[in-house]
C-alpha cells in the first residue's frame, strides 16, 4: 500500500501510554485526523506489538510499568524491523537531561505533557511527512539503480565487441581479405546503433 500522505493511505499511530485518561484523550486528538490507532500500556506490550504492527510513528510514554519508554525505544532501534520508525516522546519530564537522552538514544521528537492537541497534531504530521518523503526517495534510489545495473548490462557485450573488433582491425587490417573487412565493419556497425539507442533511452529516461 502507497505510503503518501497525498493519497487515501491513512497513516498508523502507535501510542504507548499507561494512565487510561491520557490515552482517551491522546485517542480523541488523533482521530481528529483519521489516523489508525495502536496502542499498548505499558513498555513490554509496546515492544512487543510495535514489530507485528509496524506503525508509521510511535508516541512513547517515558515513565511506564514494566519497561520505561527509554528502554522501548533503546529496543526499537537496535531492530532491523523498527529501527526507522520515528519515535515521538510524551512526557512530563521536561529536565534537559533527560531530553537530552531522548534524542541521543534515537527519538525524534519530545512533548511534554500537558500537551496541546494542536502542537501534537502539528509535530506528528511534519515527521510523518519526512517519513514518508524518506521512503519515496529511498524508492527512487532503488529503481534508478536497478536502472542503470540493466543499461550497464545491456552496453556491456556491444561495447566489448567494438573494442575488440577495433582492436583486431587496428593490429592485423592488411591481412584480411575485403570480405573479412567488411564483415568487421558490418558488425562494428550494428552494434555502434545498439549502444546509441542504448544511450538514446538512459537519456530519455534521465
Amino acid at each position: 500500500m502507497d505510503k503518501n500522505p497525498e493519497t487515501t493511505y491513512q497513516p498508523l499511530i502507535f501510542v504507548a501510554e499507561d494512565v487510561p485518561r491520557n490515552l482517551q484523550v491522546l485517542y480523541n486528538i488523533l482521530k481528529k485526523e483519521n489516523y489508525r490507532i495502536a496502542a499498548a500500556g505499558n513498555g513490554k506490550q509496546a515492544l512487543d506489538m510495535i514489530p507485528e504492527v509496524m506503525p508509521d510513528i510511535i508516541l512513547l510514554d517515558v515513565m511506564m510499568p514494566e519497561m520505561d519508554g527509554f528502554d522501548v525505544c533503546r529496543n526499537l532501534k537496535k531492530d532491523p524491523r523498527t529501527k526507522d520508525i520515528p519515535v515521538i516522546f510524551l512526557t512530563a519530564k521536561t529536565e534537559s537531561e533527560d531530553v537530552v537522552t531522548g534524542f541521543e538514544i534515537g527519538a525524534v521528537d519530545y512533548v511534554t505533557k500537558p500537551f496541546r492537541g494542536t502542537e501534537l497534531l502539528s509535530r506528528v504530521k511534519t515527521h510523518l511527512e519526512l517519513t514518508f518523503s524518506r521512503r519515496q526517495l529511498k524508492e527512487l534510489n532503488a529503481t534508478k539503480d536497478r536502472f542503470f545495473s540493466i543499461i550497464a548490462h545491456d552496453m556491456r557485450d556491444p561495447l566489448q565487441y567494438l573494442l575488440l573488433a577495433a582492436e583486431t582491425l587496428y593490429h592485423d587490417y592488411e591481412e584480411y581479405d575485403d570480405a573479412r573487412k567488411k564483415d568487421y565493419i558490418r558488425r562494428f556497425y550494428n552494434n555502434s546503433n545498439q549502444l546509441s539507442a542504448l544511450l538514446e533511452n538512459l537519456l530519455e529516461w534521465a
